[in-house]
């Protein structure tokens, strides 16, 4: 019961005095309350107070509660669909730099293939009928016509070139030149620009090219990265690994410098696997 002025008001108390250890601030008596008094504690509302769910700290959110905040539950989404994201860019990754590789025409019955090059295209190290040439007509059951001459070196096999893709107007070239440069120790880069000459040459004539990679002597013979730098710019078909190992396990090898019968063979296999993996043969 509130007394005014000697009259007793029998209305409920609207405000309590703070029930805090202690008296109220005495300024506050007489004077209308303040903005944080009209209005009761979160709790009395129902509503949250800021924090990790308006709970206390630690305690769990019963199931199926959303998080607190939507920022964290669309990054909690976000963490989701990287897995998934990642895989999506690495397969367009892949396909991509599979389309840069030229995708090579069919070899059906009746087309021709010319196996150019030096002595590892001639078969020196082999019996007769064992050069790669040989063993690769063999596998594809299609005309491989083998043009390699001993010596040679790339600036006089772009002199000869010419001459023989008129002759034999081939739809396919089996580029394997380069190995007599590095032996001579020439200039590599006179090298490429004749392996570009020739390259260029062949797509002038109408044919397809594929290009067999030749490892520098040495201790680990290794093909020096003109191959490699050459088929990356014109995208060309390339098969780097095969002579390596071929001349690098002396069971496969008829001399120093040349593969034996079954190093040929090993030879034309990888070709055929080349050819099959641009689409030329199944």
């Amino acid at each position: 019961m509130n007394i005014r002025h000697g009259i007793q008001d029998h209305r409920p108390l609207l405000f309590s005095r703070p029930s805090v250890a202690g008296a109220s601030h005495p300024r506050s008596e007489g004077k209308a309350p303040s903005s944080s008094t009209r209005n009761p504690p979160a709790s009395a509302t129902g509503s949250r107070p800021p924090g990790i769910d308006g709970r206390c700290p630690g305690r769990p959110r019963s199931p199926g509660h959303p998080p607190p905040y939507p920022a964290l539950q669309g990054l909690q989404r976000g963490f989701s669909v990287l897995p998934a994201l990642a895989a999506i860019l690495l397969l367009l990754a892949v396909l991509c730099s599979c389309g840069d590789r030229e995708r090579l025409p069919r070899l059906d019955s009746g087309k021709t293939i010319l196996a150019f090059g030096d002595s590892l295209t001639a078969g020196n190290g082999a019996g007769p009928g064992q050069s790669y040439p040989e063993v690769l007509e063999g596998l594809l059951k299609i005309r491989v016509i083998r043009s390699g001459v001993p010596g040679e070196v790339t600036t006089e096999g772009l002199r000869r070139l010419p001459a023989v893709l008129a002759e034999t107007k081939p739809d396919m070239v089996i580029l394997c030149h380069g190995g007599n440069d590095l032996l001579r120790r020439m200039d590599t880069r006179e090298t490429a620009r004749n392996l570009r000459a020739m390259i260029s040459l062949i797509r002038e004539n109408k044919a397809a090219v594929v290009l067999l990679a030749v490892p520098a002597p040495g201790l680990f013979l290794k093909p020096p990265a003109l191959y490699r730098e050459i088929a990356d710019e014109m995208k060309v078909p390339l098969e780097e690994q095969v002579l390596k190992d071929v001349l690098s396990d002396g069971s496969l090898k008829g001399d120093l410098i040349h593969p034996n019968a079954d190093g040929y063979k090993r030879v034309a296999g990888a070709v055929v696997q080349l050819l099959r993996k641009h689409g030329a043969v199944s």
